[in-house]
């Protein structure tokens, strides 16, 4: 059984597994007692290689999340739950209405978030594969 996750002073850590476990501690205690089972059961099965990078990306974008102001993480959850919509529409967007999208301060800015953070998780992956 896995060990329970359990909050993890800010203090230096020995080891990158022990790090990666404490950002994980800090992002479950944000999200409240009904995740801390789930996580618990899910931390049970991360103990492989594919695991391990998972708990690796989800560190970084932990990390990632944590520099953010609030009101831009919550832009960002706003973003997300659009993009899910966006998704489940029956029917793509016309070129005109990706032009009149475009056209907005708020999509290039966010285009521009997104472009940088794709742009640091491959940097991440090719320095991982070196």
């Amino acid at each position: 059984m896995a060990e329970p996750l359990t909050r993890v002073p800010a203090r230096a850590v020995a080891s990158s597994l022990e790090r990666e476990r404490a950002d994980l501690a800090r992002l479950v205690e944000t999200m409240g007692a009904p995740a801390r089972d789930a996580v618990a059961a899910l931390a049970a099965r991360l103990d492989t290689p594919a695991g391990r990078r998972g708990v690796e990306t989800l560190s970084w974008l932990v990390r990632l999340v944590v520099t953010l102001p609030p009101e831009m993480v919550a832009g960002l959850a706003r973003g997300l739950a659009a993009a899910n919509g966006a998704l489940s529409d029956s029917s793509p967007p016309t070129v005109a209405e990706l032009i009149r999208l475009a056209r907005s301060p708020g999509v290039r800015r966010g285009v521009k978030a997104i472009l940088s953070i794709v742009h640091e998780l491959g940097t991440a992956e090719a320095a991982r594969r070196l």
